[in-house]
């Protein structure tokens, strides 16, 4: 009795030594099989758009505007040009008797602005920030992902290295320290043809990545503060 006994305690103890070892093992399968969450990083290329972005991806930001935009055009032109009214950034009317102030596309990526003076179009803002009304408390939010849909021309985004930059437009730019930014830098290019002389294209870092864009003509591309 003795015996069987010890042989039923024995035939015991290895069933359970395998039935924890096919646990453990099942464990260890099912953790390498869930997948790895990893947050995107300016750097990484753009997610591809949302349906409501999608029909601006393939317009481009210039010297001379955003797509069918045209730096100079009047609000209802560039409504007609658009085939959408331009709205404040508030989603109202814009407010064309002020010197400076910003209209945008409503169905467009946040991030694409143009600023108005009086009621012309004189450049366009790309920026990887804009402030929202949230529990009625305007609060700043990043939508670097979303306007990195945007390119310049020569396909230069927000959330670009300064190394990029300089790579898209090698022997065409400017560079000085940021106004307000340490270690920060304005990167201008100046076009060279004749008829574009008045016109600039600005890329702001923060000394390593684009943080803001802004294409348009003088004396507007040159206000840092936008309208303030």
């Amino acid at each position: 009795m003795k015996v069987a006994k010890l042989k039923f305690i024995g035939i015991t103890s290895i069933l359970l030594l395998n039935m924890v070892a096919c646990e453990s093992q099942t464990s260890d399968q099912a953790l390498i099989a869930q997948p790895l969450t990893t947050t995107p990083i300016a750097s990484e290329s753009p997610a591809p758009p949302s349906n409501q972005a999608q029909r601006f991806y393939s317009a481009k930001v210039t010297t001379q505007g955003f797509g069918a935009i045209r730096v100079g055009m009047t609000v209802e032109e560039a409504s007609q040009a658009a085939g959408t009214q331009l709205v404040a950034l508030d989603g109202k009317a814009p407010d064309v008797s002020e010197s400076c102030s910003y209209v945008k596309l409503p169905d467009a990526p946040d991030g694409l602005e143009f600023m108005l003076n009086s009621n012309r179009i004189v450049r366009v803002d790309l920026t990887s920030q804009i402030t929202k009304d949230i529990n009625n408390r305007p609060q700043l939010v990043d939508v670097t992902q979303e306007i990195r849909t945007i390119s310049t021309l020569s396909g230069a985004r927000i959330g670009d290295t300064e190394a990029q930059i300089k790579s898209l437009y090698a022997g065409k730019l400017e560079i000085t320290d940021h106004k307000y930014i340490p270690g920060g830098h304005f990167m201008t290019v100046i076009p060279k043809d004749a008829e574009d002389s008045n016109s600039r294209l600005i890329f702001e870092t923060d000394g390593h990545r684009v943080i803001y864009i802004r294409a348009g003509q003088l004396p507007e591309i040159d206000w840092v503060e936008r309208c303030g």
